[in-house]
């Protein structure tokens, strides 16, 4: 038996200027990140998997805005705990970490976002609730004085459809606004307290740029106004009120979705297996009843955990209520959305809510999408801090390959460069020529959050006995788990050191392999016997290098362009004392050369045996650092069936982030279960190709 649950219609008043800006803002789209997790209560030392879903706002479809998420564990006071970057393919992508064993017992957080969601609003993030349980370090318990929430600024409150109407009040005005006449027009009651017999002005836009307005005065006591809903395009309209000298007085956001529910939400019979028996189950298009013809999913099975010890969010509440609304009401509008039954699906839904969150966010030349790149964003800064401005930036990678990019920072001394999105440590070095004389700074950009956002603390939890009982058993399966090594994970040792493959220049005119030549004593001897392009000069103490063009038979009277391993080098003494044993080839450009802002009068490229610029001392204001990209800790193992006489306690029987379904293509999931008894859940979600939340639930009972 399958039970299809479609949710009823809704309408929510909202004092959120996210809305605001969304609607004044039409030219660019919004993304926001909705995780789908494993499970919600973890032991520590377990891994936490998830599917990271890249929802476009408007369309509720996933959104390729965005190549790159950020990913973070924040423990209840905003601190981060775990920064992890993830690359993703079509709005989407997975990955895990492993929770340390050193973490307290209590509540923590996994935010998401992208670049572009993060700095058009803060409040874009998408925040999801856990519970971490460790036995060697109990909750810590909370202070009496402790305030467990940050502050947040903001009212909710949740109404019954019985009554079927808000109130908002502001300025001397309270506006209720209701359904009537069956659903079918939005009716606005201006109440004013107001003296003044200026003129007044309402208005409700849309997102297409459809408009109602009226006028009004504030000196009557009461103003009706209504509007068939079949008028209102699209979800999110902007509700203001204006005086005669277009000065705001009230600014309002109303959110209305009153269509019936496109997706699929499945509860599935209760499926009855044995210990260690093995199971395929199939799914297809007709198995979520969807309108599309793409599905994008995920499933897990996971040991059913006790209610009300998570504010557990999923798809269907992500994409009708919760992707509207800042990060900050996330766990409120969780705790208090209406009565799920005890499989977690929702039987009804919000008829009326209200909430207040002034939050306003700008679109500037310093908020963009990281789309086909992994932008590296730093200022340049003098030794009192203060930024450097149309300054040149040289943004080099180490290796083989001359990869050198030049930049002029802006008026407030910043920069970008682009890295490829691409695994691995990012060897790459910051260089500025201009600047000899002056000691600078590079500040790059962190990525992640700088403080904690949406975070609404919980209480330590009063577990009953069976919930108890639930930890210490979670806690003993693991335990066992790691004895007998049947974890489902393996810890990776990955050193990977991503380096370029291409030079900025080209081909070189000229490449000298030094394997080619007879042994000589010091490299200025190469140079002086063996490279005709290249001339080395020494004078006053300093090696100079200039460049021989052989077709317009002259030596350039400008220095050449000298590089060793990818890196400028300016002071070519750094590089003439080198042992020439440990070099393995020369490049030269015997040619002038025209790169974006800058003009080279030949370049020479000297590359190392090892490729790492193993130089004692790095050229003046330059700084080197290793970038981690995009790099996992740990890897997901399959199922590997346990020896004849090896015990097998999971707690955790699948996760399959990457299913995909389509008219012509099904999906089987095989599993295995375990020696424990007790009601396990399987859960896929996800999301189709036109914006429907796709979510099935059914019970696994194993006997």
């Amino acid at each position: 038996m399958r039970t299809i649950i479609k949710s009823k219609s809704i309408i929510t008043i909202s004092f959120i200027c996210l809305f605001v800006k969304l609607l004044s803002a039409q030219e660019y789209p919004v993304d926001r990140m909705y995780l789908h997790l494993n499970k919600n209560i973890f032991v520590a030392g377990e891994c936490c998997w998830f599917k990271a879903y890249n929802i476009n706002v408007n369309t509720k479809t996933n959104s390729t805005i965005s190549d790159i998420a950020y990913i973070e564990l924040l423990n209840d006071q905003g601190i981060s705990i775990i920064q992890k970057s993830l690359p993703l393919k079509q709005g989407m992508g997975n990955c895990g970490f492993r929770i340390s064993t050193e973490l307290p017992t209590g509540y923590y957080y996994i935010s998401s976002f992208t670049n572009w969601s993060k700095s058009v609003n803060p409040e874009l993030i998408g925040l999801n609730e856990i519970y971490i349980y460790n036995n060697n370090y109990p909750t810590v318990k909370n202070s009496e004085n402790e305030d467990l929430s940050i502050e947040k600024n903001f009212e909710l409150k949740l109404l019954s459809e019985a009554q079927n109407s808000v109130f908002l009040k502001e300025n001397k005005l309270e506006i209720k606004v209701k359904l009537t006449d069956l659903k079918r027009r939005l009716r606005f009651e201006i109440y004013s307290t107001n003296t003044s017999s200026k003129a007044l002005k309402f208005s409700l836009t849309g997102k297409g740029g459809s408009q109602y307005s009226r006028d009004f005065n504030a000196i009557d006591s009461i103003s009706i106004f209504e509007i068939p809903i079949k008028d209102l395009k699209g979800n999110n309209h902007q509700l203001a009120i204006k005086n005669d000298d277009n000065q705001t007085i009230c600014n309002y956001c109303l959110h209305t979705d009153l269509s019936t529910f496109a997706g699929s939400i499945s509860k599935k019979e209760a499926l009855h297996l044995n210990q260690r028996e093995n199971r395929k189950l199939k799914f297809s298009l007709s198995t979520f009843r969807s309108l599309s013809d793409t599905l994008h999913l995920s499933a897990t099975i996971k040991l059913k955990e006790p209610s009300k010890i998570v504010r557990e969010s999923n798809i269907n509440d992500y994409l009708k209520v919760l992707i509207d609304y800042p990060a900050h009401t996330f766990n409120e509008l969780l705790q208090n959305k209406p009565t799920l039954n005890s499989n977690w699906i929702a039987t009804t839904n919000l008829e009326l809510m209200a909430a207040k969150q002034p939050s306003y966010s700008q679109i500037d030349a310093s908020k963009y999408p990281e789309k086909g790149a992994y932008i590296l964003e730093g200022r340049l800064l003098d030794e009192n801090e203060k930024p450097l401005k149309n300054q040149r930036v040289f943004f080099s990678k180490i290796g083989s390959f001359a990869e050198t990019n030049p930049e002029i920072t802006n008026e407030n001394g910043q920069f970008y460069f682009n890295l490829p999105i691409t695994k691995g440590l990012h060897d790459i070095a910051f260089q500025t020529r201009d600047q000899d004389s002056v000691k600078v700074k590079y500040r790059l950009k962190n990525k992640f959050l700088k403080k904690a956002i949406g975070i609404n603390r919980m209480p330590t939890p009063q577990l009953s006995m069976k919930q108890e009982k639930f930890f210490k058993d979670k806690w003993e399966n693991y335990r066992i788990r790691e004895i007998y090594k049947t974890n489902d994970y393996s810890m990776l040792m990955d050193s990977t050191i991503y380096r370029s493959e291409k030079n900025f220049y080209g081909q070189p005119s000229q490449t000298y392999s030094i394997k080619d030549f007879i042994t000589l004593d010091s490299l200025p001897e190469y140079f002086h016997e063996l490279i005709p392009t290249a001339k080395v000069r020494y004078r006053n103490k300093k090696y100079s290098i200039n460049v021989f063009n052989p077709k317009a038979k002259m030596v350039f009277t400008n220095r050449a362009l000298t590089i060793y391993d990818g890196i400028i080098i300016d002071d070519i003494n750094k590089v003439m004392h080198l042992d020439p044993q440990t070099i393995d080839h020369i490049d030269v450009v015997s040619s002038e050369y025209y790169y974006k802002s800058e003009h080279f009068y030949g370049i020479v490229h000297i590359v190392s045996k090892s490729h790492k610029c193993e130089l004692q001392e790095l050229p003046i204001n330059t700084e080197r650092y290793y970038l981690p990209l995009f790099m996992s800790e740990i890897a997901k193992i399959n199922y590997q069936k346990p020896q004849e006489n090896s015990p097998d306690f999971r707690t955790d029987l699948l996760w399959q982030p990457n299913i995909e379904l389509t008219k012509d293509r099904n999906y089987e999931i095989d599993f295995t279960t375990s020696d424990l008894k007790g009601i396990f859940e399987l859960t896929i979600e996800g999301i189709s190709n036109k914006g429907e939340a796709i979510m099935l639930k059914q019970d696994i009972i194993v006997e």
